[in-house]
């Protein structure tokens, strides 16, 4: 048996040998050791460098008012260069800045709340003359301003950035990710000590009322801050002639078009380059501007034989699990599938097209029906008899008759919109078929939206994503 199978259909890069290269923890920056060495020589250059952003800014924003644009006020952004793997938290308790991305190279993105920086230039005075509270200032190695290309080369996908400036009339749909400040799920314990005589039961209720008293007024300000940031973004948008697409029927859906994530929340955009291109350069909590998900064409399904004309599929017990087939759609009443199939829970997700359109499209001879087989019956259909089927097969279409996703469609918002349907529904369904792939790799600097909110959506809802790893195309072996 060989050590590895033989995919052909996966072309490797290079294959070969080599010594492992263990580089430990790294070596200290010899740059800290030289700004300690002259500290007004290299407080000077920050604060030069923060002089340079803040007039940078105040005109733009100067620029903005006079055309009738929204502004953000005195909030501005850059990059730092830092040591790397060094505890970050003096960015904010000793220069009072926000950290906006982190990437692994030794950048920060940061946004300062006002653009007179006074903890940081607190920190530089106390720097200068050696006294307490300055020292993390050697560890600035450089600032870059918001239209440096050390910020457009991590806010920016390579294709992107490859297009960058965009022409001002081009209309393009895009990805808009942006940081929320504050998350309470890394809250920060209240200390609490056990009064003398005090029962530990009523010390553990009092800790614990606590906990939820905190949890509760961090939360009530990351949705604040959350809003507050959906909203300017929205009026960027709006300013802009852009649209947020992936609306649903129901207004009074909140904020809706809009995918919320632990630290951030996303938002598909159409709008001109103009646009995008002010939401770059003048929107300081933007994380990542990318290009929408895109379905690749899943592979062709297999036609119906006779091979089976004698076998018999049978409903499922009334409590059986359910698995929800989240694809093209399926065609429901295939005698191979219909005794197994929850029609009462069929959903369409398509834009423009009605709730009731579930069936699969995806010619010739359609995508999730052959998933919804795979499910029931693994590698073949039994040629006679009986079978009882295993589970109850749910429908959630979203991908039309080509196999791809729609213009106006974001895919993101009908995973959360199936989950909530299906997950909360009769059956409490947990299992999620998802045999659905880019037709990219992911090339960012961090995990794309779709990838996050398959792990975010297991974890808060215990579901479980049956995820294919990509599809089989003629020829391809």
């Amino acid at each position: 048996m060989p050590l590895r199978p033989n995919f052909p259909h996966l072309p490797l890069v290079f294959e070969g040998k080599h010594r492992a290269r263990l580089t430990g923890g790294g070596q200290p920056d010899p740059r800290v050791d030289l700004n300690r060495a002259d500290r007004a020589g290299h407080a000077n250059r920050i604060r030069g460098r923060l002089t340079g952003i803040r007039n940078d800014w105040l005109a733009a924003q100067e620029q903005r008012r006079q055309a009738g644009l929204p502004v953000i006020g005195d909030r501005t952004v850059f990059v730092l260069e830092l040591p790397e793997a060094h505890d970050l938290t003096y960015l904010t308790k000793t220069f009072g800045l926000e950290l906006v991305a982190e990437y692994d190279d030794g950048f920060v993105l940061a946004g300062a709340p006002n653009l007179d920086f006074a903890e940081l230039e607190k920190a530089l005075q106390h720097f200068e003359s050696n006294e307490r509270g300055g020292a993390s200032c050697a560890k600035l190695l450089e600032v870059f301003g918001p239209t440096d290309p050390h910020r457009l080369d991590r806010i920016l996908s390579p294709t992107l950035r490859e297009a960058w400036p965009f022409a001002d009339a081009e209309t393009r749909t895009l990805d808009i990710w942006i940081e929320i400040p504050g998350n309470p799920g890394f809250m920060r314990k209240p200390r609490a000590r056990r009064r003398r005589h005090e029962p530990a039961d009523d010390f553990n209720r009092r800790r614990a009322g606590l906990i939820a008293a905190r949890r509760e007024t961090q939360e009530q300000a990351w949705d604040e801050a959350k809003d507050a940031r959906i909203r300017q973004l929205e009026a960027f948008i709006a300013g802009n002639g852009g649209e947020i697409l992936g609306q649903q029927e129901d207004p009074a859906e909140e904020h809706d078009g809009v995918v919320y994530f632990p630290d951030s929340v996303l938002v598909r955009v159409k709008m001109s380059g103009r646009g995008f291109r002010d939401v770059v350069l003048n929107f300081p909590f933007l994380v990542l501007m990318c290009e929408p998900d895109e379905a690749d064409r899943p592979a062709e399904g297999v036609a119906e034989t006779e091979d089976s004309a004698g076998f018999e599929l049978t409903p499922p017990p009334p409590d059986a699990p359910a698995v929800c087939i989240v694809d093209s759609g399926v065609q429901e009443g295939h005698r191979w599938l219909s005794a197994g199939v929850d029609t009462a829970a069929s959903h369409c997700y398509l834009p423009g097209r009605g709730a009731h359109e579930v069936a699969d499209e995806c010619a010739p001879a359609g995508h999730g029906t052959s998933v919804a087989g795979a499910v029931l019956y693994s590698n073949a259909v039994p040629r006679a008899g009986q079978l009882q089927a295993v589970a109850w097969l749910q429908n959630a279409r979203v991908l039309d008759d080509t196999g791809h996703f729609t213009e106006r469609q974001n895919n993101l918002l009908d995973l959360q919109r199936i989950i909530e349907r299906y997950r909360h529904g009769d059956r409490a369904t947990r299992l999620f078929v998802h045999s659905i792939n880019d037709t990219r790799p992911c090339h960012q600097l961090r995990m794309t939206a779709w990838a996050s909110l398959l792990d975010a959506l297991s974890h808060e809802n215990d579901v479980l994503f049956l995820q294919s790893a990509g599809n089989l195309h003629a020829g391809a072996g």
